[in-house]
């Protein structure tokens, strides 16, 4: 997240402040989301005024963390992360 934007030659002209970078395995195992998956969350998020107001305002990186957790869960039907069983 840039606080004071960066430009990138965006078609509005507005200087770009949220980034994502996705980093993910090449051929991912059965019950791990793709990286498509996670793209198509992330464009479905930006979508969401309310959301992007809120990662913008957000303070530390791990409120920014919280933030992209929750609305993972809440709205986008990606399924939370379960703790392996013994």
């Amino acid at each position: 997240r840039s606080t004071s934007g960066i430009s990138f030659a965006a078609l509005d002209n507005q200087d770009s402040k949220l980034f994502f970078l996705v980093v993910a395995p090449a051929n991912p195992k059965a019950d791990q989301v793709s990286y498509l998956q996670l793209i198509s969350a992330i464009c479905r998020l930006m979508r969401s005024a309310p959301a992007r107001e809120r990662l913008l305002r957000a303070s530390t990186a791990t409120d920014i963390f919280h933030i992209l957790e929750n609305e993972e869960i809440s709205k986008f039907a990606l399924p939370p992360p379960t703790s392996a069983q013994p």
